[in-house]
């Protein structure tokens, strides 16, 4: 099952999110509410995807975890960063034409 999620994950955080929710109970374990996932999983996607997969019992990060976490921020924070960048280029070319 954990490949299946990987795979998933590739495509998107989203629905591989969706996925651990709906089939295991790790995003149970990792929050203590249904809001917090909601809004983790809209604005940082990958970020609350490795934060279900680290998280221990007792909701305690160790060691490397913190790394894995910090990894998925920079990659939100990318996705968030190129996007802007491209629609700033986009922009640019309708604007020259």
């Amino acid at each position: 099952m954990g490949c299946l999620y990987a795979v998933i994950a590739s495509i998107s955080p989203r629905f591989a999110f969706l996925a651990v929710w709906v089939f295991s109970d790790r995003v149970g374990n990792a929050f203590d509410n249904w809001v917090l996932p909601i809004f983790a999983v809209l604005f940082a996607p990958w970020t609350a995807l490795v934060y279900v997969f680290v998280v221990g019992p007792g909701h305690s990060l160790h060691g490397a975890d913190w790394l894995w976490l910090l990894i998925a921020l920079l990659v939100d924070l990318g996705a968030y960063g190129t996007g802007g960048v491209e629609g700033r280029k986009r922009r640019r070319i309708i604007t020259h034409n």
